[in-house]
C-alpha cells in the first residue's frame, strides 16, 4: 500500500509527541517539516528521519507533496496558520483550540465552509481510554447524567513562560476547552439554561441544563490549586475521572470501586494521541471516523463563550 505523507507545523513539545506516535504508524512518511524555529525543526528532523526541514511556510506543500498536514503551532498562531492551510489540497488537522476566542472560531468555520474543506481538531482528552471506557458504560444507561467538572487554570505560570497578553486573556479557549468539551458529547439534547453562580478573577462557576434534563456544574480556580476532575452520577452509577486518565465506577450498593487501567498506548504515548492520529488515517483512507470538525465544536466554543463572556 502507497505511505501516507504527512507533514507537521511546529516543532514543540507537541510536535515531538506526535512525532512519536507518527513514527511508529506502517501507513507514514514523515515528508516535511516547517517551524519558524529552523534549527528546532532540524533537531526533530534528525531524531525522526523527517525527510524535508522546509524554510518557507509557503514551500510546504510543493515540497513535499504532503497528503496530511498536522499543525502544533502555539495557541495565538493556531487561528492564522490554519486559514493560510485551508488554501491547499491536503487534509487539515490542528491542534486545539480552533481559534483563541470565539469569534476566531467563528470566521474559520465560515472559510473552511466557503472553500468546502474539513479541518479536523485534535481533542486527545476524547481518545482517552478513560473516557472511552466510560462512554462505553454510559451507553448501557438511560437515565439523567448530572456531571461535575472540576477545572484549574493558572496564567501566572502562563506569564513566566511569556505567553502574549492575548493569550492569557482567552486562556479559557487554550486550555479550559478540554474539560468543558465534555460537556459537549457526555450531554443529551440542547443547551436549555445555564445559570451563572459566581464569575470573578479566582472563580468561575454555573449550571448548564440540556433538554435531555442531563445537568452540568462548572467549577473552575484560577491561579490557585484544584484539581482536573470529572464526577458522573446516574440512577445506577458514579463515574469519576481524576485525574482524566483514570476512570473508576462505582455501582448500585457497592462499596468498592472497579478500576479500570490505562491503555497500553496511552503508557506509551501520550495518552489519547495514538487513538486520534488512527482516526485521523482513517479519514484519508475513507474509512469510518469520530474525528470532530470544526463545526463539531460549536457547542464547546460558544458554551466557552457564554460561561466566560469572552
Amino acid at each position: 500500500m502507497k505511505k501516507i505523507k504527512v507533514a507537521i507545523i511546529g516543532a514543540g513539545s507537541m510536535a515531538e509527541k506526535y512525532l512519536q506516535v507518527l513514527k511508529k504508524n506502517k501507513k507514514i512518511i514523515l515528508s516535511g517539516i516547517f517551524s519558524r524555529t529552523f534549527s528546532k525543526a532540524e533537531n526533530l528532523k534528525k531524531k525522526f528521519k523527517i525527510k524535508k526541514n522546509i524554510k518557507k511556510f509557503d514551500k510546504l506543500f510543493s515540497e513535499t507533496n504532503a497528503d496530511i498536514v498536522i499543525s502544533t503551532v502555539s495557541v495565538e498562531q493556531m487561528y492564522k496558520i490554519t486559514l493560510k492551510l485551508i488554501e491547499y489540497p491536503w487534509l487539515i488537522f490542528i491542534e486545539k483550540p480552533p481559534g483563541l476566542n470565539y469569534q476566531e472560531y467563528k470566521n474559520l468555520l465560515k472559510f473552511a465552509n466557503l472553500k468546502q474543506k474539513k479541518v479536523f481538531v485534535g481533542m486527545n482528552r476524547r481518545y482517552l481510554s478513560s473516557t472511552l471506557d466510560l462512554i462505553k458504560n454510559l451507553r448501557k444507561e438511560r437515565s439523567k447524567r448530572s456531571i461535575f467538572i472540576f477545572d484549574q487554570q493558572d496564567t501566572n505560570i502562563q506569564k513566566k513562560n511569556h505567553r502574549p497578553r492575548k493569550a492569557l486573556y482567552y486562556w479559557m479557549y487554550a486550555n479550559s476547552i478540554h474539560l468543558i468539551d465534555y460537556a459537549n458529547f457526555l450531554c443529551r439534547g440542547k443547551i436549555k439554561k445555564i445559570d451563572t453562580i459566581s464569575r470573578n478573577k479566582k472563580e468561575i462557576h454555573c449550571k448548564i441544563k440540556f433538554s435531555s434534563k442531563d445537568n452540568v456544574n462548572y467549577l473552575c480556580r484560577w491561579n490557585k490549586p484544584g484539581p482536573w476532575q470529572i464526577n458522573i452520577s446516574t440512577d445506577k452509577s458514579y463515574y469519576e475521572l481524576s485525574p482524566l486518565e483514570n476512570l473508576k465506577i462505582r455501582t448500585g450498593n457497592k462499596k468498592n470501586f472497579v478500576e479500570y487501567s490505562k491503555s497500553k498506548n496511552d503508557k506509551v504515548f501520550k495518552p489519547g494521541l495514538k487513538k486520534q492520529v488512527d482516526e485521523l488515517t482513517n479519514i484519508f483512507l475513507n474509512k469510518r471516523s469520530n474525528l470532530p470538525e470544526l463545526k463539531d465544536l460549536k457547542l464547546t466554543m460558544s458554551l466557552i463563550h457564554k460561561i466566560y463572556g469572552r
